[in-house]
């Protein structure tokens, strides 16, 4: 600031997207440390160490943008780092089973995401009937979007939402982008794309 007009010279936007820790209330596992993004005076699950980003599906409408993210998902966002209400639980124990798979496949397989180049690993739940069935989840790779959808349960389950339904779908991406032009999703070869993935 200019001390004889009060003129602003310069300014700096000291305000950024940081990785903060948090204590967050899961579907079946109770509270877990997860990292959440600190966004616009709010906070969301995005992990940006890992590159991982959960958000609501419930808006999708099967578009893909060109960023490669589904057109109508929405943030999750908590006034605090602490995501502890009801709603957000599922999608919580999705952004933590996420976590942990990631971890599991850099520590134990020098693996940086899903192909090994650092990729966003894009996670939505809920989405509507006409991307995947509430009682199920899915790994989507192609037509432009790489990503997992989580359904809500509907008439035989709870939300689809457990650590091992999260490493099943992001194994999925595994085998798809092995290096080696992964396993068709058909016969023999779909077989053994979800023996693999289990």
């Amino acid at each position: 600031i200019d001390a004889q007009t009060g003129e602003i010279l310069s300014q700096i936007n000291k305000v950024m997207h940081a990785d903060t820790p948090s204590s967050s209330a899961t579907y079946f596992r109770g509270t877990k440390s997860i990292t959440v993004d600190s966004y616009s005076g709010s906070y969301r699950l995005k992990d940006n160490a890992r590159n991982i980003h959960t958000k609501n599906g419930s808006g999708l409408d099967g578009t893909v943008l060109s960023t490669g993210e589904l057109k109508g998902a929405t943030e999750y966002t908590n006034s605090t780092a602490n995501f502890t209400g009801n709603a957000t639980k599922p999608a919580v124990e999705v952004h933590w089973g996420m976590a942990k798979t990631y971890d599991y496949y850099k520590n134990i397989h020098n693996r940086n995401s899903y192909d090994g180049q650092g990729s966003i690993v894009r996670n939505y739940y809920n989405p509507p009937s006409m991307i995947s069935d509430a009682d199920n989840a899915g790994a989507l790779d192609g037509q432009g979007i790489v990503g997992m959808v989580y359904g809500a349960g509907a008439q035989y389950f709870s939300p689809v939402v457990a650590l091992d339904v999260a490493g099943h779908e992001y194994s999925h991406l595994v085998v798809s982008r092995n290096g080696s032009g992964g396993l068709n999703y058909q016969g023999e070869s779909g077989a053994l794309n979800e023996s693999f993935a289990d």
